[in-house]
């Protein structure tokens, strides 16, 4: 990542700590952003809905997945991801996502 420093990598796999979990994440955020993993993560958890439903499951038209995010790190929480559409193009999905936040602070 030192030399793509406003890169941020989010990998995800199956392997889940809770049962009614779809998907396990970890983002670890660009070097220059003044963090190293974000604990949850709104954003790539959109993204990972729509990686599940072209890939995991194209021929229905309607997903949802619950991402889990942040217990490596002692932070640990859930995004909720609906993805709605007709056809494989995912420029006409709609995805939208819910969970629970904290606001801890800016530095």
């Amino acid at each position: 990542m030192a030399d793509y420093p406003q890169a941020s990598i989010h990998h995800i796999c199956f392997d889940i700590y809770d049962a009614q979990a779809t998907l396990h994440g970890r983002r670890f955020s660009a070097t220059g952003s003044g963090s190293v993993e974000d604990p949850v993560t709104g954003t790539a958890s959109g993204v990972m809905g729509v990686y599940y439903r072209k890939f995991m499951k194209p021929s229905v038209s309607e997903t949802m997945i619950t991402v889990e995010q942040g217990h490596e790190i002692g932070r640990s929480g859930q995004v909720r991801i609906h993805v709605s559409g007709q056809g494989l193009n995912h420029n006409d999905w709609k995805v939208e996502m819910d969970g629970k936040a904290v606001f801890v602070g800016v530095k």
